[in-house]
């Protein structure tokens, strides 16, 4: 999929509200992306704002494609007041970056002001700010993104179309692992580090997890449960060795990921089907045992399959995921990850 729109429709009037170091890289991708016109950048932390405007300036949206010079296009503006962003009749959307355990009520003022929004995980941290959230959108007819980055990785993308083709059978079960360095303390590895497996899982299974039940000591270890035989199993947290991996498990095969890496890769593992059934069993049996002995017991299946790469085409995943809320704004068209 191509990371620019096909036509030419007026670029999206966006608001970036957060200039934290996630932000400064939303800026940056938003200022890259032709779709989209970044026109202010609001933090309450008047200092926060300095570092954003070099990088804004020199993408190559403020320059004119036909002649490679500087255009007339001004730069955003810079504010530390939330309300004078609302209140601006020129911003159709927002994308929202401020710390995660603000990022709904953010969210939900920009629906309430009549703006698209584009929020960052987790959208809500209680079922029922979600509710108002989702309900604001639907009523005012706006588009609610939810900055699920991972699913627009070229690697995951792969995965997706390759499980809607059946070539390996319906999926009913997986492993992840976020393990690494956790610098936002304020808030549990589960509300900054799950969301990403969350959001993957929904796609894959079909929807949200049915069950799920959460573990926190020095590690957050959660099991889920979607339909019948099917389960997922989630380790995060802050460890010396960083580890970021995922086994999708399926009925005639594994799709390991890592993203440990500069870029994810992933492999296919193709098993015979007595193979797969007999360690679904063996699986399924040990869902209340220590995370480790899952993760033995799928190694132990991949030594007895094929191996080869997953083919997977370049591609930035900001930008597609850019891409899809300028589409679900100016067309109408879904945004895989909205609310």
């Amino acid at each position: 999929m191509s990371d620019r729109l096909p036509t030419s429709p007026s670029p999206v009037q966006v608001a970036l509200i957060g200039a934290g170091k996630w932000g400064q890289r939303l800026g940056a991708a938003i200022a890259r992306q032709p779709a989209l016109r970044l026109r202010s950048v609001c933090d309450r932390d008047p200092a926060a704002l300095v570092p954003l405007a070099a990088p804004i300036s020199a993408a190559p949206s403020s320059l004119s494609p036909a002649t490679g010079t500087s255009s007339d296009v001004p730069g955003p503006a810079l504010t530390t007041s939330l309300e004078e962003v609302l209140a601006d009749p020129q911003v159709e959307a927002v994308v929202v970056a401020v710390s995660p355990s603000e990022n709904g009520e953010v969210a939900l003022r920009a629906l309430e002001e009549g703006k698209h929004v584009l929020v960052e995980k987790p959208f809500a941290t209680s079922l029922e700010l979600g509710q108002r959230i989702a309900r604001a959108a639907e009523g005012r007819g706006l588009v609610a993104g939810v900055g699920h980055v991972l699913r627009y990785q070229p690697v995951f993308g792969a995965m997706e179309r390759l499980l809607a083709a059946g070539d390996l059978g319906a999926p009913w079960g997986f492993l992840a692992q976020r393990l690494g360095s956790h610098r936002r303390r304020e808030m549990s590895p589960w509300w900054v580090l799950a969301p990403h497996d969350l959001s993957l899982a929904a796609a894959w299974f079909g929807g949200a997890a049915r069950t799920v039940r959460v573990t926190e000591g020095q590690l957050v270890d959660a099991r889920l449960g979607f339909s019948e035989g099917t389960f997922g199993r989630i380790l995060l947290g802050a460890h010396p060795e960083r580890t970021r991996e995922t086994l999708l498990l399926t009925a005639r095969g594994v799709i390991r990921v890592n993203e440990g890496g500069p870029e994810c890769s992933a492999e296919l593992y193709r098993l015979p089907a007595d193979a797969v059934d007999a360690a679904h069993v063996r699986l399924l049996e040990r869902l209340h045992e220590p995370f480790a002995a899952m993760r033995a017991e799928v190694e132990r299946l991949l030594g007895q399959a094929e191996q080869s790469p997953l083919p997977v085409q370049p591609g930035d995943a900001l930008q597609a995921e850019l891409l899809a809320f300028s589409r679900a704004v100016r067309n109408g068209a879904a945004m895989p990850t909205s609310v």
